[in-house]
């Protein structure tokens, strides 16, 4: 299901590309106190449709995080996308006057 987003995935997302709260919520213009509501959560995001899970998943994805559904061997889940897919960037923390564009 294209769009489904879970706690769980926001959660190991994070993790996996090293954001914290405030980073994602920079990226995804979903507020920090959302996303830390939601990470507590378990199971399916509310509204996947309508809700933060968009903003959420397109911000994760474009950070480099391939979504994976839920198929008959398993459950959704993600993994790192391959450096095709991959939007290269300067992290937050590796900007400075010298690479100011």
């Amino acid at each position: 299901m294209e769009d489904y987003l879970t706690s769980e995935q926001i959660r190991a997302a994070r993790a996996m590309l090293r954001l914290s709260v405030d980073e994602l919520a920079k990226l995804s213009g979903v507020a920090a106190p959302t996303i830390a509501s939601l990470e507590s959560s378990d199971g399916p995001v509310g509204d996947n449709r309508h809700g933060p899970a968009g903003p959420l998943r397109q911000a994760l994805e474009q950070a480099g995080i391939a979504f994976i559904d839920a198929d008959d061997e398993g459950g959704p889940g993600l993994r790192l996308a391959g450096p095709a897919r991959v939007q290269q960037g300067i992290r937050p923390e590796n900007l400075t006057a010298a690479n100011d564009d």
